[in-house]
């Protein structure tokens, strides 16, 4: 996304207290090619990565120091993939394949309301071959963004034919079936009579998840032509699974024209709450200065509400994924940190160079945070 898109991002959360830099940081690897979508499980880094043209995109594995493309076929979107263990306890990953692909969602990554017929799949990390899980398809449904943790699989599912088109997120569990968990915000209720201005619908879809033992982080978009007084919005959700408490906002922000702006990317369960990361802009300064556009480590601990922040000592976030006590992330520099598009989304390596990194600490220090915004129901 260019430097303007950034710019309409409004963050919601106010940073109160001074962070301090990520320690003990391990460069792993260069990556040659522009990258996206990092996620992690007992070493096993997988991540997508395109061509030069940026017009097809491969499923790709380090570990121990070997990257290496997976047995699965190219598409032209990055994949929505989650590692984890599978229900033997061994590294997997899964994602889906669609007969039509998402396409781009205002601002908030890929539109999965747009995607038809997708399907999950799965993969061990460990060798064979992908295999669909067919346990949880259904007729005329797009299924998609899943998520692995001891075998049982979070997605989220959308019906085309359904006007508004809004996800359910949904967990199968082998020999459990499927049980539906509860999602984000709905701007109105009925979800039938969701209608922006000019009669355009509302949509919501799940921009990515990350599945834990006792936990489920997702991100949670909203798009139409009055989302929070905009054309969208979204939410970084924390549901802890077991019914109570409620999934919990953790972070919002909207697609709008003010500045001091923000975005949410890379939801993470962890072993005390969950992290992702957050992009900002701040329009006060000029571009190509220091702090003008920022990306940070988050993160939200459920016992005591409290949320943390950290700055990377170098460079850009572009992707982040935890594993265990371990954090990976893709570290993005610019070939001319002065350009007004400094920043690449998507680690292009015509703009700078993107570095695996491997950090022992993020030094997250502790952020006052107020109250999350809701949605307003979408006026005529």
């Amino acid at each position: 996304m260019n430097r303007c898109g950034w710019v309409l991002l409004m963050l919601l959360a106010v940073v109160l207290a001074a962070p301090a830099g990520a320690a003990g940081d391990a460069d792993l690897v260069a990556l040659p090619d522009a990258a996206q979508a990092l996620t992690a499980y007992d070493g096993y880094l997988v991540f997508s990565q395109s061509n030069a043209a940026g017009s097809s995109w491969r499923l790709m594995d380090w570990h121990a120091g070997v990257i290496a493309a997976l047995p699965v076929a190219a598409r032209s979107v990055p994949f929505d993939a989650d590692a984890g263990p599978d229900a033997h306890g061994h590294p997997a990953v899964v994602y889906s394949r669609c007969a039509g692909e998402p396409g781009p969602g205002d601002g908030l990554g890929l539109d999965w309301t747009m995607a038809r017929g997708c399907r999950i799949w799965q993969l061990s990390l460990l060798g064979g071959r992908p295999r669909q899980v067919t346990q949880i398809g259904a007729r005329g449904a797009s299924d998609s963004t899943p998520s692995i943790w001891d075998g049982a699989i979070a997605f989220a599912r959308l019906r085309p034919s359904e006007r508004p088109p809004i996800a359910e997120i949904l967990e199968w569990r082998p020999g459990m079936g499927v049980r539906r968990l509860p999602g984000g915000t709905v701007p109105c209720v009925p979800a039938t009579a969701c209608r922006g201005g000019g009669g355009v619908p509302i949509e919501a879809w799940v921009g990515a998840m990350d599945l834990g033992a006792d936990q489920l982080a997702f991100l949670w978009n909203m798009q139409g032509a009055n989302v929070i007084g905009t054309s969208a919005a979204s939410e970084m959700r924390d549901d802890p699974l077991a019914g109570t408490p409620p999934p919990r906002i953790v972070d919002d922000g909207v697609v709008g024209g003010a500045c001091d702006g923000g975005l949410a990317l890379d939801p993470n369960a962890t072993t005390t709450g969950m992290g992702w990361i957050d992009v900002s802009v701040n329009c006060n300064l000029l571009p190509g200065s220091r702090g003008f556009e920022t990306t940070a480590f988050r993160s939200f601990t459920p016992v005591g509400a409290q949320w943390e922040r950290a700055l990377p000592d170098t460079g850009y976030l572009v992707a982040y994924a935890q594993d265990g006590n371990q954090s990976y992330w893709m570290r993005f520099t610019p070939a001319d940190p002065t350009n007004e598009n400094d920043y690449s989304p998507s680690c292009a390596p015509a703009v700078g160079t993107c570095t695996l990194v491997m950090s022992s600490s993020l030094g997250l220090r502790p952020q006052r945070i107020p109250a999350m915004r809701r949605p307003s129901p979408p006026t005529e």
